[in-house]
This record gives C-alpha cells, structure tokens and sequence, in this order.
C-alpha cells in the first residue's frame, strides 16, 4: 500500500536550525504536513502529542540523543519509520543499526535528492 506523500506528517528534531530549516522547506516542497523539533526531549513530546507517519532525527543532540529518541518512540509507536541523521561516517553507525529502532539513515553533508529520495522510500 503505497502512501500519498502530500498527506504524510513528518515530525523532525534536529538542533541545528540551518539543517532543520532546510529539511522543513524540503518536506512542505514535497506536500508534506511537518512539525519541527530542536532537541530529542522537545521531539518526543510532540510525538506523544501527534500523529505522525515518519520521524527524521539527528544522531547527537544535547537532552537525548537520537538512538534513545527512536527507542522511545518506538515503544509507543512500533509502525512508525524513523530515519537518523548524523555527521558520523558509516563505519560508526552501521554496526549499531542492527537490532536498534531505526530504519534508515541520512549521512551529513546530504543532498537534496538523498532526502527526497529517502522520504519517498520511508513513506511509500
């Protein structure tokens, strides 16, 4: 079952506004419904307020980083895709992907056609 993108609701937690930013105007491009978070504590609590189809988190951030975000979310919500982003290389994060809560990740710089092209794949 194929889901209508213009219909998704991204909730994204990032710290860094200029990456937040970016993501928010990339998503509303796509038909996307997004609600913005700047840390993982901000990020759950809206999640726990929402209703959302996919949750694209940072990696490190200051009141909970994002493995515990995407643990968290996933106790309450075990459907729900949720991509990391992270600066770290591959080699770091790879072997901690296997048994963990999360489903894909985007790696620090991204492309814009990386980002649209992992929405559509989470979503779809």
């Amino acid at each position: 079952m194929r889901m209508d993108i213009k219909k998704s609701r991204v909730l994204v937690v990032e710290e860094q506004e200029y990456i937040r930013h970016f993501i928010l105007c990339v998503l509303i491009k796509m038909g996307c419904d997004v609600t913005v978070a700047c840390d993982g504590e901000e990020g759950l609590s809206l999640f726990r307020k929402g209703s959302f189809d996919l949750v694209l988190t940072d990696l490190t951030m200051s009141s909970m980083d994002g493995w515990s975000l995407a643990s968290c979310i996933k106790d309450h919500s075990p459907n729900i895709r949720i991509c990391l982003m992270t600066g770290w290389g591959e080699e770091e994060i790879k072997p901690k992907l296997k048994g963990s809560s999360v489903d894909s990740v985007l790696f620090k710089p991204f492309r814009l056609n990386e980002v649209i092209t992992t929405v559509h794949h989470m979503l779809a």
